[in-house]
């Protein structure tokens, strides 16, 4: 399974590996250099937290697929 996720300003597709959470309400992955890329900004934090469910829950409907996922960030 591969997960795509496009940016909150639609600027970027990124193939995601890990993606975590900010103490602020920043969503983020890492490439293998481990530089983030900011995949949006939310606040409350919790909307930020909200956005990470709604990702774990699209990937758990294609868990040991060979699906690809394409996410894309919500405005707010």
């Amino acid at each position: 399974m591969e997960l795509w996720v496009r940016s909150q300003d639609k600027k970027e597709l990124v193939k995601v590996n890990r993606i975590a959470l900010s103490n602020v309400g920043e969503i983020l992955t890492f490439d293998n250099q481990e530089n983030e890329i900011n995949l949006g900004n939310y606040t409350p934090y919790e909307r930020a937290l909200e956005v990470l469910d709604e990702i774990q829950i699209e990937i758990s409907k294609f868990l040991g697929t060979e699906a690809e996922i394409v996410y894309e960030m919500p405005e707010e």
